[in-house]
């Protein structure tokens, strides 16, 4: 009788020299994601120029829908939710959806298994309408509208005002 987690069976030397490649690949990919997220929980993306700025924004001058996602994950890896909404609503929403569909696509590559998503279709039309939305809402010069738009720049002053203010609400 063989158990499904086996020690023999995934040891280094059963791995054939593909599986061996794809375990490389995929240590090499999550070393990558998490120093992108270390020097991100570690520098504050307005602070430093190391993170580059959204070419979208720069060459048209509206806000795609992934401006202030770099500080929105910034400050949900700092635990602070709703300075995260506030630079970018769709981060800390669409945060479980991703790690999903990152997790589903490793290990059907890896595992050469398909995991079924029966809703598929329907989840992948209905997050690009809410980006199409989302995208039109926040380049709409009304004020009603402006908590989609990211702050223009957080300087230290700016964020000690904030984490007061919502301190002292709870």
């Amino acid at each position: 009788m063989v158990h499904f987690f086996s020690p023999s069976q995934y040891s280094m030397e059963s791995l054939s020299l593909r599986n061996r490649r794809r375990v490389g690949l995929l240590l090499l990919f999550l070393a990558a994601v998490f120093l992108i997220l270390g020097i991100l929980a570690w520098q504050h993306p307005s602070d430093y120029g190391i993170f580059p700025s959204c070419p979208f924004h720069t060459a048209t001058g509206l806000l795609c829908p992934g401006c202030g996602s770099m500080r929105a994950v910034h400050f949900l890896l700092h635990g602070d939710f709703f300075m995260s909404l506030w630079c970018n609503p769709l981060v800390l929403p669409m945060t479980p959806l991703i790690a999903f569909l990152l997790f589903k696509w490793f290990y059907e590559w890896f595992f050469v298994r398909i995991i079924p998503f029966p809703c598929q279709k329907l989840v992948g039309w209905s997050v690009v309408v809410i980006f199409l939305l989302f995208f039109v809402a926040r380049n709409i010069p009304v004020e009603f509208l402006e908590f989609l738009r990211p702050p223009a720049r957080l300087d230290h002053a700016t964020l000690s005002f904030l984490n007061h203010f919502v301190s002292s609400i709870k």
